[in-house]
């Protein structure tokens, strides 16, 4: 469960953070009042990273790997 699920506020440097990394409105909506989790092709896709992918282990449980960060 997210932080957003549980009820938490986030600090106010935290959402700056976020405010400058994130660029795309409906991005940062999802990421801060909803605690979307993103895998990361959709990460790719929503422009949070440049290159990302995701696998299935052996337990069925889907991790996922991010190479680059966009800053």
């Amino acid at each position: 469960m997210s932080e957003i699920g549980m009820g938490m506020t986030l600090p106010e440097y935290f959402t700056a953070v976020v405010r400058s990394k994130v660029a795309r409105l409906e991005v940062r909506r999802d990421l801060l009042l909803c605690g979307v989790k993103v895998k990361a092709e959709e990460a790719v896709v929503k422009g949070l990273v440049d290159i990302g992918r995701s696998w299935v282990r052996g337990s069925g449980m889907v991790t996922g790997e991010v190479y680059e960060i966009i800053y």
